[in-house]
């Protein structure tokens, strides 16, 4: 699949990934900060899944991006994808105990969908499931698409979240944005 040169890259100290101009990035607490008071303003239901969203971003996770346009937030949740390295690629079975490791999580609601798939970066693994995020004061019902991927020298995971409405409108996006990632070399 040959790179999406329209889309602006996002990403720091050699991680990176490619998504739409209308997404905004996320991954530094200056950006989320301002971002998040607002959306908190105007999308009260958001408020728990930010600061949690707040919580979790910072150096172990290089990439945060989401979609702020209306047609995202409509559904009560903020499109979100997240790229953060992985366990070392070195296991002989790594694809089997990133499935497994997903099958075995409680927040899971459903089966998972995967298939292996090789993307320009390296080998990967691409998982469909349901999965319930919980935050204090509020759960959300999720659609999640990951792509874990196995370089020469790193693994990472690309997460992506949305609500089940809209995962088939986002599934090209996610699957060009894995397309384009990448991991330092």
């Amino acid at each position: 699949m040959a790179l999406v040169s329209d889309w602006p890259k996002f990403g720091k100290e050699g991680w990176s990934v490619t998504l739409p101009a209308t997404w905004r990035d996320l991954s530094t607490r200056s950006s989320l900060r301002p971002t998040a008071a607002d959306l908190s303003r105007r999308y009260p239901r958001l408020r728990p899944y930010l600061v949690e969203l707040a919580r979790l971003n910072g150096p172990l996770v290089p990439i945060v991006a989401a979609d702020l346009t209306p047609g995202s937030l409509r559904h009560g949740f903020l499109t979100t994808v997240s790229l953060r390295p992985a366990a070392e690629p070195s296991q002989a079975h790594w694809f089997d105990a990133v499935l497994r490791d997903v099958r075995a999580d409680p927040s899971v609601t459903g089966p998972v969908w995967h298939r292996r798939r090789h993307l320009r970066a390296g080998q990967a693994i691409e998982l469909r499931y349901r999965w319930l995020l919980s935050a204090p004061g509020a759960s959300y019902r999720l659609a999640v698409t990951q792509f874990g991927v196995r370089t020469r020298g790193a693994s990472y995971m690309l997460n992506c979240w949305t609500t089940p409405a809209q995962d088939s409108a986002y599934r090209s996006v996610f699957e060009r944005s894995a397309a384009s990632s990448r991991a330092p070399s």
